[in-house]
């Protein structure tokens, strides 16, 4: 697999100044892949009480596909435990060589924009069933991408496993394929890090649609018509109708933001409520308060209650991809969920883990790791604090989900031992992920006038992409 080297993509930007706050269409049907919550509605459409199974509308993709490509890698399929894999990519718009670069891909406002329902017929993805030998075969059309705040995605495709019994909630994709400059690269969890691209080509039994066909759903607001390398030492000065996205294995994982139940009320325009199960609402619920955007704890003591917890994880380690395989994504992650269950924004919190690498040479290593949550808060008494948050992690199943490493058995400790080798933190200061929510958080209309369609004022610059 080839080296992916920065680039910049010089964008076209062709901004409508009305017309791109369209309204949401009813919440009807069910996204195929059973997740359902807010955004997800809103991508694609679901339905909580529509029954669905893995196997459903089972599909290799679409007739007119641009692009065939063959994983292996995946986990194998049985009898007793058949395995399914969900695939989806943003609606395709014109036409460009994913394969070769960017250069032709269109970019949508944001990624309600850029996705279609399952039943639009410009729906760009599929349903397949793993064979025995854990291979696959998908097609898609030719992705475009879009805004994520003020990153650009770069064109990609997500992958989800399913399988009897697999919980789907709120769960990120398990692997991405990217399209970077001559090569595509996955980038998956660590449950999922053996999946590889075989090979990706032009399908070859494309259909061909109509040239007079119009293309459905909402116009992009920008179009790539250039790639240029940099390096490190390259300074290049840049207008208002460039952008530079990092097409690195390495890029920031835009999934934390994608993914994260918050920032998906903040894209609607709504608060997030920690009490309700619809979670994405107009206004706050009565003894709650809105901060930083989320329905939370009436912050009704005097002085902040400082409450941890440290839990001890035994985590099992591959050499491929070590414990943390994006930590950033990882830690983000962790902060909404320790925010979710005491009922406070997740500003107020702060996460950690350490563990000492291990100099075993085996392709799987059984490794302890510490992980911290802490809350500053003034929402909560300190005795009540500290017994809620050690009801945190309450079995092995969630604690994977919540740090999503194989973790084996978990136990909860007064404080980490001392002599860890890697300890990383994550609090408000140092959150690559914080900016976007403070952009985007729900305030009174008289107080927005600076923002073009609520993503990002007319003044600043489009800021590093990434994947």
């Amino acid at each position: 697999m080839a080296e992916h080297s920065s680039i910049t993509l010089v964008l076209l930007v062709a901004f409508a100044q009305a017309g791109f706050v369209s309204s949401r269409p009813e919440n009807l049907y069910r996204h195929i892949w059973s997740r359902c919550d807010p955004l997800d509605r809103e991508i694609t459409g679901c339905t909580r009480y529509e029954p669905m199974t893995c196997a459903h509308r089972e599909s290799p993709g679409p007739a007119d596909a641009d692009v065939e490509i063959h994983l292996a890698g995946l986990p194998e399929s049985n009898q007793s435990n058949p395995v399914y894999l969900h695939f989806w990519a943003p609606r395709k718009y014109s036409q460009y060589k994913p394969l070769e670069s960017p250069v032709g891909c269109v970019v949508y406002r944001d990624m309600l924009e850029a996705h279609p329902k399952y039943w639009d017929s410009d729906f760009n993805g599929g349903n397949v069933k793993v064979s025995g030998s854990g291979k696959a075969v998908i097609r898609v059309r030719a992705p475009s991408t879009y805004f994520v705040w003020r990153y650009i995605a770069i064109p990609q495709i997500r992958l989800r496993l399913c399988h009897p019994g697999v919980r789907l909630h709120y769960k990120p994709p398990d692997a991405t394929i990217y399209f970077g400059v001559n090569g595509t690269w996955v980038t998956s969890d660590s449950k999922a890090h053996s999946i590889q691209v075989s090979t990706a080509a032009p399908y070859a039994d494309r259909q061909v649609k109509h040239l007079d066909e119009e293309p459905q759903g909402p116009k992009p607001v920008a179009r790539v018509v250039g790639v240029f390398p940099i390096t490190a030492t390259t300074i290049k000065p840049l207008s208002d109708r460039e952008a530079l996205i990092n097409a690195s294995r390495d890029a920031l994982s835009l999934a934390a933001l994608e993914y994260s139940p918050i920032y998906s009320c903040f894209v609607l325009g709504l608060f997030y409520d920690h009490f309700s199960d619809e979670e994405c609402v107009a206004h706050c619920p009565e003894n709650s308060e809105p901060a930083h955007g989320q329905c939370s704890r009436i912050a009704s003591e005097a002085t902040n209650a400082s409450i941890s917890a440290v839990w001890k994880l035994e985590v099992a380690c591959g050499l491929r991809d070590g414990c943390l395989p994006d930590s950033n994504r990882t830690l983000h992650m962790a902060r909404l969920a320790v925010a979710s269950h005491l009922a406070i924004p997740f500003q107020e919190v702060q996460v950690g883990i350490s563990f000492t690498e291990s100099s075993s040479r085996r392709l799987l290593d059984i490794t302890n790791i510490y992980f911290k949550a802490t809350a500053n808060t003034r929402r909560m008494k300190q005795a009540h604090g500290e017994r809620l948050l050690d009801m945190l992690i309450a079995d092995v199943e969630f604690a994977r989900d919540l740090l999503d490493v194989d973790i084996r058995r978990i136990e909860i400790l007064g404080a980490i031992p001392t002599g860890q080798q890697r300890i990383m933190e994550m609090n408000e200061l140092n959150d690559p992920y914080s900016p976007a929510y403070q952009e985007l958080r729900p305030i009174p209309k008289e107080k927005s006038s600076d923002k073009i369609f609520g993503i990002f004022t007319p003044g600043l610059l489009f800021g590093i992409s990434g994947g």
